[in-house]
């Protein structure tokens, strides 16, 4: 395949949140990355990668559901 290229990165996130005990609501208070992508070709686009995936995160953890089964499958693949 012509012009089909991977790329690798690491990343790490530190939140810190307020939880109302009495609603469960969440509040971000702080919110850090380290990202090594290595040599950027296009910052801008390395910048909006970062925050979509990361919003992509924040979304999955307080909004999806994932169903394994009892082996530990996953089982909620899609969205």
């Amino acid at each position: 395949r012509v012009g089909v290229q991977l790329a690798f990165s690491n990343s790490a996130h530190v939140v810190a949140v307020e939880v109302d005990r009495a609603t469960g609501a969440l509040r971000f208070l702080a919110y850090a990355i380290a990202h090594d992508c290595g040599r950027e070709i296009n910052p801008l686009l390395v910048e909006g990668m970062v925050h979509g995936s990361t919003a992509h995160g924040i979304g999955a953890t307080l909004l999806e559901e994932f169903v394994y089964d009892d082996e530990g499958q996953l089982l909620t693949t899609t969205f």
